[in-house]
Order: C-alpha cells, then structure tokens, then sequence
C-alpha cells in the first residue's frame, strides 16, 4: 500500500525569521507541482530563508535531495531543529502560511510548518507511483524525526 507521512508541526512566526537548510545547493518545487523546479531560497523575487510571501497567501513547498537530515527554524529568542533520516524521510515540506489560512471565515494565521516527509508531495495522485514509499501486507516502516528547542 503506497502512502504519505509528513510531521506537520505549526510554529507560530512573527515579522522575523531565518529558515536553515545545510550548505549545498538545493532544488525544490511548490505544491500543487506547477511543472517548475527552483533553486532555494529564491521565490518570486523573495530569500524564502527569510521573507514572507505576500500577505493573505500560502506557499508551501518541497525540498528534494538533502544530503544531510536537518533543518532549523531560527526565531527571536529561540531556534527549532528538526533532525530526520533522509533515507526515510527523503522530502523537506515547508509551508508558509502568510494569513493565506483558513479560508473558511475563521480568523486567518501567520505560521510555518517544517514537515520532513515520506515524498514530496501532499498527495498520492500528483507523482509517478515510485515516488512513494509502499508498505506490504503485514509490513511495517519506521522513520524518526528529532526536534531540538534551543
């Protein structure tokens, strides 16, 4: 049985943030998949490292190809990092969330959310079906993700 699994933590943003990825060069594409692959942190002309997107929007995004499992979300006063396996956890999502969210007349929220995931994507219809892991019948998968607060 293919599947997904992605954390989804929701960390509350104010105007100042840093998002850190380890050194390299990294290729990431948005989600829903609009065909472009983009090279991080640019977006629109914005350092997704550190500029929010236009207000009343979202974005949310995967990373692909990450040698080494960890990213860090640096925010006054504190840093949050997220540890993982990039064997089995091969994606970074990060979703920004701009008061783009919820649009359901509930009072909008700022937020992003650092997801390592099973792949990169939130759906399982919108990749090749190699592209997410699969369980047997009668099989397990394990993951680990480890979140420091400094």
């Amino acid at each position: 049985m293919p599947y997904i699994w992605c954390a989804h933590p929701l960390i509350e943003a104010g105007d100042s943030f840093e998002v850190r990825l380890p050194s390299g060069r990294h290729a990431y594409h948005v989600f829903p998949h609009d065909g472009a692959v983009r090279e991080w942190p640019h977006f629109e002309g914005l350092d997704l490292t550190h500029d929010w997107i236009p207000r009343g929007r979202t974005l949310k995004l995967f990373v692909t190809g990450l040698e080494e499992g960890w990213c860090e979300l640096r925010l006054p006063g504190e840093t949050l990092r997220f540890e993982f396996d990039v064997e089995s956890l091969p994606a970074l999502g990060i979703w920004y969330n701009h008061f783009g969210f919820p649009r359901d007349g509930s009072p909008p929220f700022r937020c992003i959310a650092i997801e390592p995931s099973t792949a990169a994507s939130a759906r399982l219809d919108a990749l090749e079906p190699s592209a997410y892991p699969a369980i047997p019948p009668g099989g397990a998968s394990h993951w680990a993700l480890r979140l420091s607060i400094s």
